[in-house]
């Protein structure tokens, strides 16, 4: 856990960056109202340890009684932050909340941070007092949501991003959103998509079209371990190039 929690915050490179590096360059583009190029874009993304632990329960709680859950992704003070869990139809979801965060006064050199979502208490630690921020930062990153499981000649299987989700991402204006299979996906939408999302059906979407034909960027990987970049035909002009 310690060593998760330190590549988290330390780990970044051309090739590899903690959500954290990830997060300060949302943050860049959303100030200057653009999307990302590709070229950006890691290689793989680390997420911390807690995060995991949550996207495990919602999966695990989907997985039981086959409903799309959803929920919003906050930055606050250094921590990613689930919202409180939107539970809907096996079709389409969505999810707001409320998020506050604060700093109590324990002793001279200690104070209590807890973060309360939609009036219930998220989380409650102990900072030190020269790590207290000036301003309290708080950031909405991005919405994800789970797909349930399918059972066909026996075989189960899980639904990629609808066409649905796109057009969502597209309309919404965000830059990325998530998605909970027995796997994590994290789509981006840079400069280079150019589609008119009203038209796209469901069979428009797969992973080979979002990332050679839409111009996404994409990220998929297995529960607490890195999220891998899904090679494209960027990536590899891209290779050339360096």
């Amino acid at each position: 856990m310690l060593k998760s929690f330190l590549n988290f915050f330390l780990s970044d490179d051309s090739s590899h960056s903690s959500f954290y590096a990830v997060y300060q360059k949302i943050v860049k583009w959303r100030s200057t109202n653009t999307y990302p190029n590709p070229y950006d874009l890691p290689d793989t993304i680390s997420l911390p340890y807690e995060f995991w632990e949550r996207i495990r329960g919602l999966h695990k709680n989907t997985r039981a009684d086959r409903l799309e859950r959803s929920v919003s992704v906050y930055w606050v003070d250094g921590e990613l932050i689930l919202s409180s869990i939107t539970t809907g139809s096996t079709s389409f979801v969505r999810s707001t909340s409320q998020i506050r965060a604060a700093y109590t006064p324990k002793n001279k050199e200690y104070f209590i941070k807890e973060i309360i979502v939609d009036g219930k208490r998220y989380s409650r630690k102990e900072v030190y007092y020269k790590k207290v921020p000036q301003k309290i930062e708080l950031q909405y990153l991005f919405n994800m949501h789970t797909h349930p499981p399918h059972v066909y000649n026996e075989q189960t299987y899980y639904g990629f991003f609808s066409a649905q989700d796109i057009k969502s991402l597209m309309g919404s204006g965000a830059i990325l959103t998530g998605l909970i299979t027995n796997e994590f996906y994290l789509i981006f939408r840079t400069n280079k998509v150019n589609i008119d999302a009203n038209t796209l059906e469901d069979k428009d979407i797969t992973i080979d079209s979002v990332v050679n034909n839409f111009g996404y960027v994409l990220y998929k990987g297995s529960f607490g371990k890195k999220l891998y970049r899904v090679s494209s035909n960027l990536n590899s002009d891209q290779s050339a190039i360096n």
